[in-house]
């Protein structure tokens, strides 16, 4: 099991399948209210688990890409010179830069959730124990069996309720709200339920594999989705079977949503607010709500889940390499080099790999050292590899 070339562009390949189709079920109200936010969850969750594990393993079969796709590939893996001994290709810059702009990203992040947290204990306005929140929430934590460990804070500079902390929730409350009873009591259950789904768990680790990909646009539209679904799952969980509930509910949305302009003190990307972040967004949970009495397709469901397994199956089971090695050209070969398995010296040689014993492997045409991969066996078929010791070869590098 390792990560290469190869497996990073087929994973980035596999989620672009996965939301592509996501965003267009999305955008078409038709099969939105068809499949549910259930199925479309599942795509989000393939997404998140192709990028999680980008890797290939012993039972990866190869699919050989064309020539001119490999002359390609072979040009990223080719090294451009030595840099204190070791070859440097523009695969290996990248590399770099891509962990550079990760590590640049989490460290990022993890700053600005301490920022966050300062922020509240400056400026936080404890409520837990005023009502009507004390009772609201005792009841609802009395409703759904679980302890209560929530806490209400008014803070300033929010317009939108939000929730924060994963062991130990804070309800954002932004200053002088004023609801009646039961626009109070839906928005406490709306933040409640994102944390009884565990949902910034979810939120955070989505966001993290996301700033490891800092570099793939597709991950801000992971984001995006991974939002929606998740405020989703919220709605139907507070209006499952329930039309009058649902009628309540949406009319709340609506009241609160009126003029309200969505901004905080700090970043929500390890918040769950009640709102999504555009307009659109509201439209399509309450286009889910307004059907949410009537069933899905299910054998369509039941397809299409099929599908979405198999294509993050065959993601794993096949994979693209280049069909040949990189091109000779710009290579320091020796002017006695005559043929790429003969040298004048009277030396037989062939092309062959030697193991470094680290996963890399230093690829030789005719004695001559060519770089340095972490793959062989798809890229150079029947390239023989020898250790430095039982090499019958020269080792020149």
């Amino acid at each position: 099991m390792h990560l290469t070339l190869a497996t990073t562009y087929m994973a980035i390949l596999t989620t672009g399948i996965f939301l592509t189709f996501l965003t267009v079920c999305l955008l078409h109200r038709g099969l939105l209210t068809r499949f549910g936010y259930k199925l479309l969850a599942l795509f989000v969750l393939f997404s998140f688990l192709r990028f999680l594990i980008p890797m290939e393993f012993s039972f990866t079969q190869t699919v050989l890409l064309p020539l001119g796709v490999s002359d390609v590939i072979g040009l990223l893996r080719h090294r451009l010179f030595f840099f204190l001994g070791q070859p440097v290709s523009i695969w290996l810059l990248f590399e770099y830069i891509w962990a550079l702009g990760a590590i640049i990203g989490i460290l990022h992040y993890a700053f600005s959730c301490l920022r966050a947290r300062h922020y509240i204990v400056l400026h936080a306005k404890e409520l837990t124990d005023t009502e009507p929140y004390r009772t609201m929430i005792a009841n609802i934590c009395r409703e759904q069996n679980r302890p209560n460990h929530f806490r209400v804070i008014e803070l300033p500079g929010l317009n939108v309720p939000m929730l924060f902390g994963i062991f130990s929730p804070k309800i954002l409350i932004p200053e002088h709200l004023q609801l009646s009873e039961s626009h109070t009591y839906y928005i406490l259950r709306h933040e409640m339920t994102h944390h009884f789904h565990h949902d910034l768990i979810l939120k955070g680790l989505v966001k993290i594999i996301t700033l490891i990909y800092w570099w793939n646009p597709l991950c801000i539209l992971l984001n995006k989705q991974t939002d929606v679904i998740l405020e989703m799952r919220v709605d139907d969980s507070l209006t499952r079977s329930d039309i009058n509930r649902t009628i309540e509910y949406m009319n709340c949305l609506i009241d609160y949503a009126t003029d309200t302009v969505q901004k905080a003190p700090f970043s929500k990307s390890f918040t769950m607010s009640l709102f999504a972040k555009k307009d659109s967004d509201l439209v399509k949970r309450f286009v889910l709500m307004s059907n949410n009495q009537n069933k899905t397709d299910l054998p369509l469901s039941i397809l299409i889940c099929g599908i979405v397994t198999c294509v993050y199956l065959c993601s794993y089971l096949f994979i693209f390499e280049a069909s040949k090695p990189p091109s000779m050209e710009n290579l320091d070969i020796p002017s006695d080099f005559n043929d790429i398995g003969q040298l004048h010296t009277g030396v037989e040689s062939s092309n062959y790999f030697i193991d470094n014993g680290d996963g890399t492997y230093d690829l030789y045409y005719g004695g001559v050292y060519v770089e340095t991969t972490d793959s062989t066996e798809y890229s150079y078929p029947g390239t023989p590899i020898y250790t430095p010791e039982n090499s019958p070869y020269p080792i020149t590098k």
